[in-house]
């Protein structure tokens, strides 16, 4: 299990990380979320020895981080734009990575095999890497960070700058690796493939984790009181100032259908009679529910 405790990290006097705390454990995704910014990055670097810290402590098993030995061959972290020698294939890079470990053409090949098939990629093993598409480079790169099998992936924006079908390829392969058990810890700013492969989320805000739960925990934390209220564009102003004389009227938000209604607990009813009231020609009523979106806005807001 990866421990995260209380890390503080400044670069001169600006202070990006004020003191994280997360557990990611086995067999888990563990989502970091946030705007472009938020440290998420920074955050990750820390983890994996290639920043150091102000203050706090990173444990791997119980047993305290220090330096980039105590998670070698334990952790990876992949980058969000893979750094390769180009004019090298596939084969043939990974054959470079894996020259420490000693192993036989036979051992090395199957291990090749092995990690590009993981990626659906076995079939680009002897083309160059400079011939390669934006998402089959990002594939390579997770299945050479793949080749020291380590327990602990760290992945920066792994669907950064992808077409859909480079995503959903890329979120295909955590899906993967997270039924094989291995614990991620999966940082991006796209809310959707948060919700499609994470278990648990922290949201990354002023360099502190504002809320931290399951999605569903998430969701249901706090409820929605928005209807959505159809109606003529010119009709809006005169429902809103109907409904306003209603104790439970809180706010209203102007869209290009009508308006959202917002309202306090336990005033459904009297709202609706007001907008009877207003012999208003109403097209359609529909309760909006609460997406991650609304999770993460209202995060950053705290």
């Amino acid at each position: 299990m990866l421990e995260v405790n209380n890390i503080k990290k400044s670069f001169g006097e600006k202070e990006i990380l004020k003191g994280v705390s997360l557990t990611l454990n086995p067999g888990e995704v563990y989502g970091l979320v946030g705007e472009n910014g938020a440290g998420k990055t920074t955050l990750l670097k820390i983890i994996s020895q290639l920043l150091t810290l102000n203050s706090g402590e990173v444990l791997l098993n119980g047993k305290p981080v220090k330096k980039l030995e105590d998670i070698v061959k334990k952790m990876v972290f992949m980058l969000d734009i893979p750094a390769f020698s180009e004019l090298l294939t596939c084969k043939e890079y990974m054959c470079y990575l894996l020259s420490p470990q000693k192993l036989s053409p036979e051992e090395e090949d199957k291990k090749i095999d092995e990690n590009l098939q993981m990626v659906n990629l076995l079939a680009a093993k002897n083309k160059r890497i400079k011939t390669l598409s934006r998402g089959m480079k990002q594939r390579l790169g997770i299945a050479c960070g793949l080749l020291n099998n380590p327990e602990i992936i760290l992945m920066d924006e792994p669907c950064s700058a992808l077409d859909p079908v480079g995503r959903s390829e890329v979120l295909s392969i955590i899906e993967k690796l997270k039924a094989s058990g291995k614990s991620i810890i999966l940082s991006t700013h796209i809310l959707g493939d948060i919700e499609r492969v994470c278990d648990r989320v922290g949201i990354l805000v002023g360099g502190v984790i504002k809320k931290e739960g399951t999605i569903s925990e998430l969701l249901s934390e706090t409820s929605l009181n928005i209807y959505r209220v159809e109606c003529n564009l010119k009709d809006v102003e005169s429902l809103v100032k109907f409904v306003s004389g209603s104790k439970y009227y809180e706010n209203c938000n102007v869209e290009k259908y009508g308006v959202d209604l917002i309202f306090k607990d336990g005033g459904k009813k009297e709202i609706f009679k007001k907008i009877a009231e207003s012999n208003i020609e109403i097209n359609k009523v529909e309760l909006k529910t609460q997406t991650f979106e609304d999770v993460f806005l209202k995060a950053k807001d705290l």
